[in-house]
């Protein structure tokens, strides 16, 4: 990956606003990305780091662990690690979620893939590599604590697609919720830099 990439729309500049240039990078790919104002993208996407963020504390002060397969088991969600391959499937979706019951499936054929083109990448983001199977999982734990708590941070902010005077049609922002669960993975792993490169949006133009 390119880091200079996450800085071209100028929402950030400098190593310390690496984190920030990465997630407003993942959020130029979100459908409604167009109706928000440039000024706000810089709280809206530090709103959903945070609020990763604190959703791991507690979720480390719960359990006491940062192993997420270890805190998957003691939440009764399920892992699954599918080895099979499938044409239907994009090879960099990495894995996903299923509320009933709560499952969680690591593609292990995308996996290796991944971690084949992660080699290639600048150090800063090779550091990725040896925790793509906890990253993936943690991913996804986030998002089986944010339907158990209903607490959806894309519902926070919304852009509005049809305005007639009396009729209003709002959309929710759907990657700040990704972004929130990319901040959940940095800080239970311990990560030095958010995941966002990996997500299936950015991660084919990453290089």
């Amino acid at each position: 990956m390119n880091i200079r990439s996450g800085y071209q729309h100028g929402f950030a500049a400098g190593e310390e606003n690496l984190n920030l240039a990465l997630a407003s990078e993942l959020l130029r790919h979100d459908p409604v990305f167009h109706r928000i104002p440039l000024s706000e993208v810089p709280g809206i996407v530090n709103g959903a780091i945070r609020h990763g963020a604190e959703t791991a504390g507690r979720t480390l002060r719960r359990f006491g662990a940062r192993e997420p397969i270890r805190i998957a088991n003691l939440m009764d969600v399920r892992i699954i690690f599918d080895i099979t391959s499938s044409q239907s499937r994009p090879l960099n979706v990495l894995s996903r979620y299923s509320e009933n019951p709560p499952t969680i499936v690591i593609y292990e054929s995308a996996l290796r893939n991944c971690r084949e083109k992660v080699a290639t990448w600048e150090i800063r983001s090779r550091v990725l590599l040896s925790e793509l199977t906890n990253i993936c999982v943690s991913h996804e734990l986030y998002h089986h604590l944010e339907r158990a708590s209903m607490n959806f941070i894309d519902l926070t902010y919304r852009v509005p697609v049809l305005n007639l005077g009396f009729i209003r049609i709002e959309k929710s922002v759907r990657t700040l919720s990704e972004i929130s669960a990319h901040s959940f993975a940095r800080t239970l792993l311990n990560l030095p830099i958010l995941p966002c490169c990996l997500d299936p949006r950015i991660f084919a133009a990453a290089g």
